[in-house]
């Protein structure tokens, strides 16, 4: 038999005497809810912020000019969100597109 708890109802204020019926499997259901969305809530906030860079930025840290930026883009070699005709990158699509590039040394270092 499921076990069955009487709350009292925090929705009514005016009305002390109204109860609701709430099964326990329920509320344990909701409690774990609501601890998992505290627990990614927190680990959003450690979460450093996400650098954006502009365009000039981005051409910076590469080295390139903005026509080879804009076949990165075309190709879809480098990731990147647009506002309106500015063109913002993060960290994340610096370091994948980089990362998507990367050829390892095949003979040792001397």
């Amino acid at each position: 038999m499921i076990e069955q708890k009487t709350l009292q109802s925090p929705v009514s204020a005016a009305s002390e005497n109204s109860f609701v019926m709430v099964k326990m499997e329920s509320l344990t259901l909701l409690l774990d809810e609501v601890k998992s969305l505290r627990a990614e809530i927190a680990t959003i906030k450690a979460a450093p912020p996400k650098r954006l860079y502009t365009n000039k930025e981005v051409m910076e840290l590469l080295g390139i000019k903005d026509k080879l930026l804009k076949k990165y883009r075309d190709d879809g070699l480098l990731a990147y969100r647009q506002v309106g005709d500015k063109f913002w990158y993060t960290q994340t699509d610096v370091d994948q597109f980089l990362a998507s590039h990367y050829y390892a040394a095949y003979r040792e270092a001397c």
